[in-house]
């Protein structure tokens, strides 16, 4: 059972709130988003779409008011590598918002009493809510960390593989690339690449800012279908 809260108490700010809203994001957040909020974290290169910047004010699905990055965080983004956080106390959400927005975000709106009244309605905060007990923050930062270490471990593997070989396959990847863990990472993540052409076409597409560099122009026939190859057998 969630307790209930009155969330007034939660409509500004406070030292206690942005203190343990930075620890939560630090430990669950900064991974993906990075410890500047700009969506640079080091598990970032392995999500399609890229994780949010907290400093562009453009294109945010639910938007930046309170209610709605606690609407993102209770219900998380389809198709993305946010997921939902509704592991997290009512309490852990709004410190985790407040810090957010006191952190990343220029001139946040001020929170309406509608705008509260809304949220509250449509997630029981001040009734509290019967559902299995919430755990630990520590067990959840696990959670969420193995949502999308999956990928990022497909990676590291890859390249420790690659990084161990001595092939002609694995030289040759080594020389077209300028990063070989954002090289690796594009292909782990967009992963419509069966073929030759549609390999070609995602490599050279966005060259240099895919790990990628421009010796790979040169390569031949038999060179591509060589890295293609060794590329399939070890992702």
């Amino acid at each position: 059972t969630i307790p209930a809260i009155d969330i007034n108490n939660f409509v500004e700010p406070n030292a206690d709130l942005l203190k343990t809203g930075k620890n939560i994001f630090v430990t669950m957040c900064a991974s993906c988003h990075g410890e500047d909020g700009k969506g640079n974290g080091p598990g970032a290169v392995a999500l399609n779409p890229l994780p949010r910047n907290f400093e562009n004010e453009e294109g945010w699905k639910n938007g930046i008011t309170l209610s709605g990055i606690y609407t993102t965080l209770q219900e998380g983004i389809p198709g993305t590598g946010m997921i939902s956080y509704e592991i997290l106390t009512p309490k852990d959400k709004f410190s985790l918002i407040h810090y957010i927005r006191s952190e990343f975000i220029s001139n946040p709106t001020k929170v309406s009493p509608d705008e509260l009244a809304a949220l509250d309605q449509l997630y029981n905060l001040s009734a509290g809510t019967d559902i299995p007990a919430q755990i630990p923050v520590a067990d959840a930062i696990q959670i969420v960390v193995q949502e999308n270490q999956s990928q990022i471990e497909k990676v590291k593997t890859a390249l420790t593989n690659i990084q161990n070989s001595s092939s002609e396959g694995a030289i040759l990847f080594c020389k077209v690339t300028d990063d070989e863990f954002i090289a690796l990472s594009g292909l782990v993540v967009d992963k419509d690449w069966n073929d030759e052409n549609s390999f070609k076409k995602l490599i050279t597409r966005n060259l240099n800012s895919n790990g990628f560099n421009g010796k790979i122009i040169r390569i031949n026939d038999n060179e591509w279908s060589m890295l293609f190859s060794f590329l399939k057998n070890n992702i």
